[in-house]
């Protein structure tokens, strides 16, 4: 006994031609592109249309949603098509974008100062300078420039030079809070010699006498800022930074190492927040 079929089917069955239309007259880059399984289902729901049925209505309809999901699989395949002469296939491109930051020391670049060379030295440290021969009376020229004492016998001996702080930082959320910090995180063996900076320890312009010199900090609890955010925002971020830095010696008798060469190691510390 054949099966009636039910008046909303029949309607969806009526449907067929149209649908068939669609999918030869989209345009190419839109069209639906029948797969083999496709041609099969238009098939079947041929003879089911023009022959009825002696299936379970229930099992006609999985049929059909069956052959529609692969009509619809079939409209994000972009890689292949036929009756046509174009393809579109899409490319999702993806990269994980990470933040830097760069802080280099170069060769001091004021005018009407002589310059202690700042070498890059490829490891650790990274960087080295030299003052040359130094002495407490400031008889030496040393390699750069120097106050002599006040004093003599009773303050120091400055040897200084400029240096340049080179900040560059990107993809940072906020940068109003910046710093770069320094302290002598290594310092002499030798009691009478000591890493100093200009009193003002963000100073840009030359210094003009021993007096405006102080030690550097030795404690990584209280660095000296010797750039703010002011410093490094706008043309700072990849710009050139001036400071001052320099050795102190002392006047200092009857104690051991007071001669021979001595080495110390500043850190520098650039955060961006």
């Amino acid at each position: 006994m054949n099966l009636k079929i039910p008046h909303y089917l029949g309607t969806i069955v009526g449907y067929l031609p149209l649908l068939e239309t669609l999918i030869c007259t989209t345009p190419p880059e839109n069209q639906l592109s029948p797969t083999p399984l496709a041609e099969r289902f238009f098939q079947k729901l041929r003879e089911f249309q023009n022959k009825g049925t002696k299936k379970p209505m229930k099992r006609s309809f999985i049929v059909f949603f069956a052959g529609l999901l692969v009509l619809s699989t079939g409209a994000f395949a972009n890689t292949q098509g036929t009756n046509t002469n174009t393809v579109s296939p899409t490319l999702a491109i993806s990269a994980t974008i990470q933040e830097a930051v760069q802080l280099t020391l170069t060769t001091g670049v004021t005018a009407g100062v002589s310059h202690c060379a700042v070498v890059a030295a490829g490891g650790s440290p990274d960087y080295t300078m030299n003052f040359g021969t130094v002495d407490a009376l400031g008889i030496n020229a040393g390699n750069c420039n120097k106050f002599t004492p006040t004093t003599p016998g009773t303050t120091n001996a400055i040897y200084w030079t400029d240096y340049s702080l080179n900040p560059l930082y990107t993809s940072q959320a906020t940068t109003g809070a910046s710093t770069i910090t320094a302290y002598v995180s290594a310092n002499f063996v030798g009691p009478n010699i000591s890493i100093v900076r200009t009193t003002v320890a963000d100073q840009s312009t030359v210094p003009a006498n021993a007096a405006a010199f102080t030690n550097m900090s030795t404690s990584s609890a209280a660095q000296d800022t010797i750039a703010t955010a002011a410093d490094m925002t706008g043309a700072g971020n990849g710009g050139t930074l001036n400071r001052f830095i320099g050795v102190g010696i002392a006047p200092t008798n009857g104690a051991a190492n007071l001669t021979g060469l001595q080495t110390a190691t500043v850190t520098f510390t650039m955060t961006i927040h």
